[in-house]
C-alpha cells in the first residue's frame, strides 16, 4: 500500500479483510467435541460489517499486509582481488568488496498517528484511518523498500614456513550501514546509519607447528626412544580471533510524540571515554532524553562501540606408536587459552539507574578438554 494514500489502503482493506484469521474453538469438557468437521464443515471466517455497511473490526484483531508491487530481494556483490606468490609457498591477497542489499524486509505502519505538540493528545481519533474505523489499530504493512551496504578492504595471507609451519591469516576493514530505522513512516532513511554488525576491524589466523623435536627431526633425532617418546612429535595448533568491538544503541523511555510511539535520545557529546570500565562504559552526559513535544531525537543509531574480541584457541597433541597396526592419539584443547575477558555491550537506557553498566561477556570462559584415542 502506497506511502499517504490511506484511501486507497482503506478500500483494499475491506476488500481483502481477512485474508488470514486465527480462531480457537474450545470445548466444554475432554470427552464432548464442540466442532465436527464432518457436521460444520470447517469454520471459515468472514468479514463484519455493520447496518450501515461499515466493517467491524472484532476485539484483539491484528491486521497486517503487504504491498501490491512487492518485490523479492537482491543482493550485489562485486569483489577486485590483487593475488601474488611471494616466494614458493608463501601467497598474499589484497581485495575490496562490495555488497548491496536491495528490496529489503521492512514494514510501515499505515495507520500511524503523527506526532502531536499536546500531551493531553488522544492520538487514537488522529490516525489516518480512524474516520472510516475508529476502533483500528495498527496495521503494519511489509514493504521491500529498504537497502543495505557493505564494503570491506580485505587482505588474505597463507604460507608454508619450512616443514613445520603452516600459517593462514585474514583481515577485513568493513563498514555496514542500512535504512529502516525510521520512526517517521515516510522517512525510511531518518536514521539511516551503521548496523550491529558495523565491525571495523577483523582478524583471524590459523597456525600449525610441528615440534622440529625427536626422531627424524631437527632436534633430537637421534635421541633415546624415552625422550622421544616424552618429547618428540608433539604438534601445536591455534586459532585466533580479534575483532574490534561491536556497535551497540542508546535508547530512551521518554516518549514525547504523543502518538503512542517511543522517541530516540539526544545526542549532545561523543559519549566515548578514553578508558571505560565495566561499571562505566560511556560518558553518559552525551546522552539526554528528548523532551520537546512532538519532535524526534537526534541521536543516530548505534553511535557508541563495546569491547573488542580477544580469543586464542589452542590444541596439543601427540601420536603414540604402540605395537604395530595400532597407535595411541593424545590430544589438550583449550578454547579461550589465556581465559581473556571480553566484555559485552552495557545496559544503554538514559536514566534507567543501570545504565552505561556492563553485566555479560561475549566469549566463554576458558575450558581444557582432553582426549584419547586408540585405533587398531
Amino acid at each position: 500500500m502506497p506511502d499517504g494514500n490511506f484511501t486507497e489502503s482503506a478500500m483494499m482493506l475491506r476488500l481483502t479483510y481477512p485474508n488470514y484469521a486465527k480462531a480457537s474453538l474450545l470445548t466444554p469438557n475432554n470427552l464432548t467435541p464442540s466442532l465436527l468437521l464432518s457436521r460444520d464443515g470447517i469454520p471459515v471466517p468472514t468479514a463484519e460489517t455493520d447496518a450501515s455497511g461499515n466493517l467491524v473490526i472484532p476485539d484483539n484483531a491484528v491486521i497486517r499486509g503487504v504491498e501490491p508491487d512487492w518485490r523479492a530481494q537482491s543482493v550485489d556483490q562485486k569483489t577486485v582481488n590483487i593475488e601474488r606468490e611471494i616466494r614458493p609457498g608463501m601467497i598474499l591477497d589484497i581485495g575490496y568488496m562490495n555488497v548491496r542489499g536491495h528490496h529489503n524486509l521492512h514494514s510501515l505502519n499505515i495507520n500511524q498517528a503523527p506526532p502531536s505538540t499536546d500531551a493531553s493528545n488522544d492520538y487514537q481519533t488522529s490516525r489516518p484511518l480512524y474516520n472510516l474505523y475508529p476502533d483500528l489499530g495498527d496495521v503494519p504493512i511489509s514493504v521491500s523498500r529498504a537497502s543495505s551496504y557493505y564494503d570491506a578492504l580485505t587482505v588474505r595471507f597463507a604460507a608454508n614456513v619450512g616443514q613445520d609451519l603452516n600459517v593462514n591469516a585474514s583481515y577485513a576493514h568493513g563498514r555496514n550501514f542500512a535504512d529502516g530505522n525510521n520512526i517517521d513512516q515516510t522517512n525510511i532513511r531518518q536514521y539511516y546509519g551503521p548496523t550491529q554488525q558495523d565491525i571495523a576491524h577483523i582478524f583471524n589466523a590459523q597456525a600449525h607447528y610441528a615440534l622440529p623435536v625427536g626422531r627424524g627431526k631437527t632436534y633430537m633425532s637421534h635421541g633415546s626412544r624415552l625422550v622421544d617418546t616424552l618429547i618428540g612429535g608433539w604438534e601445536y595448533s591455534a586459532l585466533l580471533h580479534m575483532r574490534s568491538g561491536v556497535r551497540f544503541d542508546v535508547t530512551s523511555a521518554v516518549g514525547t510524540l504523543n502518538n503512542g510511539q517511543s522517541n530516540r535520545p539526544d545526542r549532545i557529546g561523543n559519549g566515548t571515554l578514553s578508558h571505560p570500565t565495566i561499571d562505566k562504559w560511556f560518558d553518559t552526559s552525551a546522552f539526554v532524553n528528548h523532551l520537546t513535544e512532538g519532535t524526534y531525537g537526534n541521536a543516530g543509531i548505534n553511535p557508541l562501540h563495546g569491547d573488542d574480541q580477544i580469543q586464542l584457541d589452542s590444541s596439543l597433541e601427540k601420536t603414540f606408536a604402540l605395537v604395530e597396526g595400532t597407535q595411541l592419539e593424545f590430544r589438550i584443547d583449550a578454547f579461550n587459552t589465556f581465559n581473556h575477558p571480553d566484555f559485552g555491550t552495557p545496559d544503554s537506557v538514559v536514566g534507567d539507574g543501570s545504565e552505561v553498566q556492563v553485566s555479560s561477556t561475549s566469549v566463554d570462559n576458558r575450558r581444557l578438554q582432553f582426549s584419547l584415542r586408540f585405533s587398531f
